[in-house]
């Protein structure tokens, strides 16, 4: 074999192999160089292209930048808006009704009830917080109080509104009260409360309440004095029945009255608990007890109500308008129960009891009450019908003329009229036992300056008539011995001064245990003295006379 023949084969093959390899490769790479030749040109017109784009842009940042800008503060106030919007929308809902709101207030169709008085409640609130917006800042005064002078406005429009509505309903409200056991609803006292500031809205309603409550008064009072309790068994008696007892019957009507006060002045304080703590105020006091006042204790007897709560105030003037309503029945039927008494006991026993229920209610309605009026004229009438009777008991003394007995005790008219003394004494005294408990609660220190205030000179008008009569007997004594010689003449004037000095120790005996007589007691000691010394100087000269030492 020619290896060296087959040895340039190879090395010709070879070449010839590189060679078309070596075509191939640049065949490919110029294919790649035409699609990078065409590629540069692409990416020069891409260069041109952004080129021209850039340029572009900047001309429209350069005319675009004033709407940049203007977008931006336009944004910027939207967001302000949206957050105004928000606050106003706050502030509407804070300082403004809702439609509900006002339709409760305005239409006649929804009641008075909660829903009225909680928009009431939000009314007061917004003009409560409504008073920054009346003060004011420095930056925006004015706006401030625009906004606050018409929010002020329109809350006082609806809140007289809900006022006026509220007055129309408590009005008729208040006519229902005209019935017994009818008990004080708490929308009632919200009410009340409600229109605590509005005296032209709430006086109408209490002049119907008052007036309702004095007719079922009334009517009660009539019944308690004919028919008695309800049926069916009529307990308590009828009062009427009792009128055969003077005592009885007047301490009957006037307990009557007193409970009567008792219960209206609870219903009342009730009534009007919104407006302040009577309850509290009043702790447990009694009726006709003086209460205490919240700085003290306070006088709340006299005509100076300064010191008075609004809420006891509204109550007085009330009760004292309810309670005029039997006072008309109350005083005709004592006025007959005085006038048709003879005996000065009784009657002063009606003017203690009389004068203990107008002290009492003095110190539950004031001085100025219709009641307390009534009472006061009362006492004063029955307390002249007791003088009368005493003048007429004296008067009737003064008819006796009769000699003395044997014995030369103290006759009959002068022991009735010291029995009648006695008697009286203790019924003064137990009237002095009441006005420890009232303060000066005697019916004497209500008359007139030309009338005796002192009991002890109430006294002298039948110890003066006692003390009269026994001197005319004694008188009669020695005018029955004149004439008749010197020695009955004698023994007349020791029996005149024995008679006489038996009587005033007599009446003495009945009146020195009371302190309120001494002035009585000094006067008849005093002729007591001076009878007992005419009768020593008498025995003293009848003794000398018959011893001979006068001679």
């Amino acid at each position: 074999v020619d290896t060296e023949k087959a040895r340039r084969c190879v090395a010709q093959d070879a070449q010839d192999g590189l060679e078309k390899a070596s075509q191939s490769y640049l065949d490919a790479l110029s294919v790649v160089n035409a699609s990078v030749i065409e590629m540069g040109a692409h990416i020069g017109e891409l260069r041109l292209a952004c080129d021209d784009l850039n340029t572009r842009l900047g001309e429209a940042d350069h005319s675009t930048r004033y709407l940049l800008q203007h977008a931006n503060g336009l944004r910027k106030q939207h967001e302000l808006t949206v957050q105004q919007s928000n606050l106003l929308n706050i502030f509407l809902d804070r300082f403004t009704l809702t439609e509900k709101e006002q339709e409760t207030i305005e239409s006649r169709s929804i009641p008075v009830g909660t829903a009225l008085f909680a928009a009431m409640d939000k009314i007061n609130r917004i003009r409560t917080e409504c008073q920054v917006l009346l003060v004011g800042q420095e930056e925006g005064i004015k706006a401030g109080m625009r906004a606050g002078m018409g929010i002020m406005d329109e809350t006082s429009t609806f809140l007289d509104k809900a006022q006026q509505k509220i007055g129309k309903w408590l009005l008729s409200e208040m006519r229902s009260f005209a019935r017994e056991g009818v008990e004080v609803g708490q929308h009632v006292r919200e009410a009340v409360l409600r229109l605590d500031g509005r005296e032209d809205l709430l006086r109408p309603a209490l002049k119907t309440l008052s007036g309702a409550r004095a007719q079922l008064l009334s009517n009660a009072f009539q019944r308690a004095l004919t028919v008695g309790g309800p049926a069916p068994t009529y307990l308590p008696r009828p009062i009427e029945l009792h009128a055969h007892d003077p005592i009885r019957y007047v301490g009957d009507m006037l307990a009557w009255v007193h409970q009567s006060v008792a219960s209206e002045r609870e219903f009342l304080t009730a009534f009007f608990s919104k407006i302040g703590d009577l309850r509290g105020l009043e702790g447990m006091r009694r009726v006709g007890q003086r209460r205490r006042g919240l700085e003290g204790s306070i006088d709340w007897t006299g005509d100076d109500t300064a010191g008075l709560p609004k809420a006891e105030l509204w109550t007085r003037e009330t009760l004292d308008k309810v309670i005029e309503g039997c006072c008309h029945s109350l005083r005709i039927r004592i006025e007959q129960t005085v006038n048709s008494q003879e005996g000065c006991i009784t009657t002063y026993r009606l003017a203690s009891l009389i004068q203990f229920y107008r002290v009492t209610m003095e110190r539950t309605l004031g001085t100025r009450a219709a009641l307390s009026r009534t009472l006061k004229a009362l006492s004063i009438m029955t307390y002249r019908a007791f003088l009368s009777t005493l003048e007429r008991l004296g008067a009737g003394l003064a008819r006796f003329h009769d000699l003395p007995e044997a014995d030369l005790s103290p006759p009959a008219p002068v022991l009735g009229a010291s029995a009648t003394l006695k008697e009286l004494l203790s019924a003064h005294q137990a009237s002095l036992s009441e006005a420890d408990m009232f303060g000066d609660a005697l019916p004497l220190k209500d008359l007139p300056p030309d009338e005796s205030r002192d009991f002890g000179l109430v006294l002298s008008r039948l110890i003066e008539p006692i003390m009269d009569v026994c001197t005319r007997m004694g008188d009669a004594l020695l005018n029955a011995s004149r004439g008749r010689g010197n020695e009955v003449e004698e023994k007349a004037h020791w029996k005149r001064d024995i008679f006489l000095i038996n009587c005033l120790n007599y009446v003495k005996s009945v009146i020195e245990f009371h302190h309120f007589a001494a002035r009585s007691v000094g006067r008849i000691e005093e002729d007591l003295d001076q009878h007992v010394e005419e009768l020593i100087k008498r025995h003293y000269t009848q003794l000398s006379v018959e011893s001979g030492l006068d001679s």
